[in-house]
């Protein structure tokens, strides 16, 4: 019903395919739809208190025999994907979930059900469960009012935790309540802006002479922009883009300019001047500097050795940051300590500011994206702002499969005749190209440890030296 058919009626719900089925014939798969993210909140809600409620008990266990336990857990994690390559992969879900629905990309039906499930990584439960038949009555404001407010009141509850905890002296406890808010911002922050964002963008309909008929709400076609009812709605989204499109990132250039600008300025000192000793060590530079004599001003051991003292007290200043300020620099060089903003300012970008080019799917829309996306893919190039290169080619490879999935969008704006049996095998192409970083992610690991490690101090120079 509603302008061009795109919005369901009542207790119908829209399919991944764009179609609307009746709830009371698929109860199955909107019984399991339901499920799913049910058990995904409780087990995330079980973790968290049982991780808080035994943080600082790993040393009691290791008394009593659970060291050997805990070396198997060790050797079982060194077989995953660490914090920051999953890091990189849950960002890259995030981008492409939200790409049809920003550039208007009605994608083919395999790979838009594969984002629908990896979209359950930034839990984005209300993509993933058929709300028409949950919430018959609910529309799109109902969605952009729960996924707005229910992250608040999770870090409501958690920020007072932590405090409460603190002031009890369990400070790891209330430390670890702090770590979660950050991971739960990381999570929600590119759905959420989307959301809100989308609020504003609305589709222009006209008698095809000129005269407009109305204007309808793009994510939600039963919802009218003229409407009264819309113009708090509008409101309300434009107090939420202070929280969170641009409170995430204003909270983190807080942390690293102002709370902890010092320590983050001698952190990136530390760094800077520790690779240059390294690399003086690994290219032997240090035997041309000569004082006017026939000694080097330096040995190798000695650069060495300062290198290694400036990294001691490196690590001691990070251990001496919040765990949470830790947790945001983890994997990034210490150089480029605020990248995590740019990171925000990259997903804002790509999946939000795009909703104010009318119509979505536009050309100017799409070159926006493709730009956005040369533009970052350059910036990772040129800064290498991991502290591993693998973590850096990942990023890259990320990058490229967004350039394709946008760029995928001319082939999809054919209609199914014009473009005929080279549908299927555009689907297949956008779903193996979806899990081609996790293939050259385990390509690359198993390079990485196939290869021959040297000993000795210039072994371990030159490896630090090219981020190994």
């Amino acid at each position: 019903m509603g302008p061009f058919c795109e919005a369901c009626t009542y207790n119908w719900y829209k399919q991944t395919g764009g179609f609307c089925a009746d709830c009371t014939l698929h109860q199955g798969s909107v019984s399991a739809s339901v499920a799913i993210p049910v058990a995904i909140v409780a087990a995330l809600v079980a973790a968290v208190i049982g991780q808080i409620a035994t943080k600082g008990e790993e040393e009691a266990k290791a008394k009593k025999g659970m060291t050997h336990m805990k070396t198997v857990w060790s050797v079982g994690m060194k077989c995953l994907p660490s914090t920051v390559q999953s890091r990189i992969g849950i960002s890259l879900v995030q981008v492409i979930s939200q790409i049809g629905t920003v550039f208007n990309i009605r994608f083919p039906p395999v790979f838009s059900e594969l984002i629908r499930v990896f979209g359950l990584v930034q839990l984005d439960f209300f993509s993933f469960v058929p709300v028409g038949c949950v919430f018959p009555d609910a529309n799109f404001y109902s969605t952009l009012l729960m996924s707005t407010l229910i992250p608040i009141g999770i870090v409501a509850v958690l920020g007072l935790s932590g405090q409460l905890l603190h002031c009890a002296g369990k400070t790891a406890k209330g430390a670890l309540c702090f770590n979660h808010i950050f991971t739960l911002l990381f999570l929600v922050y590119p759905s959420t802006s989307t959301k809100i964002f989308s609020t504003f963008q609305c589709y222009t309909i006209d008698d095809g002479q000129g005269n407009v008929l109305g204007r309808f709400l793009r994510t939600d076609f039963s919802i009218d922009c003229d409407a009264s009812a819309h113009t708090p709605m509008q409101i309300y989204a434009g107090l939420m883009m202070l929280v969170y499109p641009l409170g995430v990132p204003a909270l983190y250039a807080y942390l690293f300019f102002f709370r902890y600008g010092k320590e983050m300025k001698q952190l990136r000192a530390f760094e800077i001047a520790s690779k240059n000793l390294r690399q003086e060590v690994t290219s032997f530079a240090h035997y041309e500097r000569y004082d006017g004599k026939t000694q080097p001003l330096a040995t190798p051991a000695d650069t060495l050795a300062a290198a290694e003292k400036i990294e001691d007290e490196s690590d001691k200043l990070l251990k001496s940051l919040p765990t949470y300020v830790s947790k945001l620099l983890s994997g990034y060089d210490h150089r480029t300590y605020y990248f995590e903003i740019a990171e925000c300012v990259r997903k804002q970008a790509m999946v939000s500011m795009p909703v104010f080019f009318e119509p979505a799917g536009s050309p100017a829309q799409l070159i926006t994206g493709l730009l956005v996306c040369f533009i970052t893919s350059a910036g990772y190039s040129m800064l290498e702002p991991y502290a591993k290169r693998n973590d850096n080619w990942l990023a890259a490879i990320a990058q490229l499969q967004i350039f394709f999935t946008l760029l995928s969008a001319i082939a999809l704006s054919f209609s199914p005749a014009e473009y005929g049996n080279s549908a299927g095998a555009m689907d297949m192409l956008l779903s193996f190209m979806l899990v081609v970083p996790a293939v050259c992610w385990a390509i690359m690991e198993g390079i990485k440890r196939g290869c021959t490690k040297e000993d000795g101090a210039y072994g371990k120079a030159r490896a630090h030296a090219v981020h190994v």
